[in-house]
């Protein structure tokens, strides 16, 4: 996975070569600069939803904006999830450990949302299928703002838990048709 590096003594301490975007396509002072439009995508997040916009601004603070290109990798099978993502534009797709393509994903959805709450290791890869950007966020950081407020943590728990039970059910009525599709085939 990509380095995000957000200050100068960072660069400064390693050798990179010359691109044209020595923040290796990294930016938190656009997504500060304009926080509206950040905290507008935050809120339209499951995981984000009910905040003060108070807790809204401290979690801008932490998000850097990258790019990634097209047939990149974002992060491979076992990586630790020390990063979420939020995917503003382009493309993804999740493969599994066989090969087989799980999903693609599209703009507004979260990535590594649950190995990042968990901190379970990724079980799929995933690739860029085009260009895209994305607002990370480390989990370090947003760990550090939660233990500070604990009204924020709870809420962000609450909906990860609301979350993780809606498709709980799902999954269950998933299963259920396919239980009764199976009975209608012996009978």
């Amino acid at each position: 996975m990509r380095e995000i590096h957000r200050s100068g003594n960072e660069r400064r301490t390693k050798q990179f070569e010359y691109t044209r975007d020595r923040r290796h396509n990294i930016d938190r002072r656009r997504l500060i600069s304009d926080p509206d439009i950040t905290i507008g995508r935050l809120r339209t997040i499951p995981v984000f939803r009910d905040l003060t916009m108070e807790q809204y601004h401290k979690i801008v603070r932490i998000c850097s904006k990258v790019a990634f290109s097209k047939d990149e990798v974002i992060y491979r099978i076992d990586d630790d999830p020390d990063t979420m993502f939020i995917l503003i534009s382009g493309k993804l797709r999740a493969v599994l450990p066989e090969g087989r393509e799980l999903s693609r994903i599209s703009p507004k959805d979260v990535i590594g949302k649950q190995g990042f709450f968990t901190n379970k290791k990724h079980q799929v890869t995933l690739y860029t299928v085009t260009n895209c950007v994305m607002i990370a966020l480390k989990r370090s950081e947003l760990f550090s703002i939660l233990t500070q407020d604990k009204d924020m943590w709870v809420q962000i728990l609450s909906n990860f838990v609301n979350e993780l039970s809606s498709k709980l059910k799902n999954d269950n009525k998933i299963i259920q048709n396919l239980s009764n599709m199976n009975i209608m085939e012996i009978l």
